[in-house]
């Protein structure tokens, strides 16, 4: 995990869903198939799960953007990640500044080339 991540789920935890490291974790590794992340796109996803959880997560179609795997595809996941920034379930959800900051370095990170390549082991994901 990248250490900025790390830090920023902890200084975010009780903002937003907060499922934790173990289980943001287990959500990305279960819906994302790419085997071609890097450490830093994947620690992103997994801070952007805990903190809307693993329905806001599945729902939100950065999984299947990222899935998609070409640099179109995971620049848009990441433009998709950044919209998430407000509370509620209206059209237009008031935006929350921690929510805000937090996406902006989520997408940072994501978008930092990494050497390390995260292992994911490809597989068909059940529709």
């Amino acid at each position: 995990m990248n250490p900025e991540i790390v830090t920023l789920i902890k200084k975010y935890k009780g903002d937003g869903v907060a499922l934790g490291l173990d289980k943001a974790e287990k959500v990305v590794q279960e819906y994302i198939c790419n085997p071609y992340l890097h450490n830093n796109q994947y620690s992103a996803l997994v801070s952007f799960c805990d903190n809307i959880g693993a329905a806001g997560f599945i729902m939100s179609g950065v999984a299947d953007l990222v899935n998609q795997g070409s640099r179109t595809h995971l620049a848009m996941a990441a433009e998709r990640m950044a919209q998430w920034v407000g509370w509620g379930d209206t059209a237009d959800p008031p935006i929350s500044p921690s929510m805000k900051k937090r996406r902006e370095i989520e997408c940072r990170v994501f978008a930092t080339p990494c050497i390390v390549v995260h292992n994911l082991k490809p597989k068909k994901r059940a529709v």
